[in-house]
């Protein structure tokens, strides 16, 4: 048991989810460790390892149950600092079921974009032009995800425009942002505009999004320019 255990923590530590999954449940559930009363602790370590790596390995309904079984154990044995250890685990497996279920969501969502025709959002959402701005640009990226960059290009284009020529900040913001991953090569032009338009108006939302974005392409930002300091007296 104990090769077993120190090669699971090994195979943890490598990121070998896999592995460290099979060599864990070799451990726990071995019947003859399940039975000596004075392991106790230390199943609840390797119990708590194994929720870990199926975490890792995106076993969350597994790693729920593991970790559980793994706070009852270390309640057997009044090991408090354990029990708050996979008190985190289990914070940690919601969020991750919680973030896999969005992403579903979005997908979903995602899809039904990219399905609908263009004529009906805009039949549909005739009487608010930026709400109609705003579906637009999630159909782009719809349509992007679908593969049809052409498409995704034009409609970002048209909100672009719409949103200079009205003045409406987000919506020109997220266009350029959408411009610069369907079109790579007009990604710095677009995501320098893009942060200088966030920052002219101090929206912090939209300067941390752009952000996020040019770091995901590469691309550099001038600093942010702080409030400009009167000269000091002499």
């Amino acid at each position: 048991m104990a090769s077993h255990l120190r090669r699971g923590i090994e195979h943890l530590r490598k990121g070998e989810a896999k592995k460290a999954i099979s060599a864990l449940t070799t451990v726990v559930d071995d019947d003859a460790f399940a039975a000596a009363e004075n392991l106790t602790d230390i199943r609840g370590r390797a119990t708590s390892l194994l929720a870990q790596a199926l975490l890792s390995d995106g076993q969350f309904e597994q790693a729920h149950r593991r970790a559980a079984d793994a706070l009852e154990l270390t309640h057997s044995v009044d090991d408090s600092s354990g029990a708050a250890e996979i008190v985190d685990l289990l914070a940690q497996i919601s969020a991750a079921e919680q973030n896999r279920a969005e992403e579903r969501k979005r997908a979903r969502t995602s899809l039904r974009l990219a399905q609908t025709d263009v004529a009906d959002l805009r039949r549909l959402y005739a009487r608010d032009r930026q709400s109609l701005a705003e579906v637009l640009l999630k159909k782009a990226n719809a349509e992007l995800e679908a593969g049809r960059s052409q498409v995704a290009s034009e409609l970002a284009h048209e909100v672009l425009t719409q949103a200079v020529l009205q003045d409406w900040r987000r919506q020109e913001v997220l266009a350029r942002l959408s411009i610069a991953r369907v079109n790579p090569i007009e990604a710095e032009t677009q995501l320098n505009a893009a942060w200088v338009r966030a920052e002219r108006d101090s929206d912090h939302t939209l300067i941390s999004t752009v952000a996020r974005a040019a770091a995901l392409a590469g691309v550099a930002l001038p600093s942010l320019v702080g409030p400009e300091m009167p000269p000091t007296k002499r």
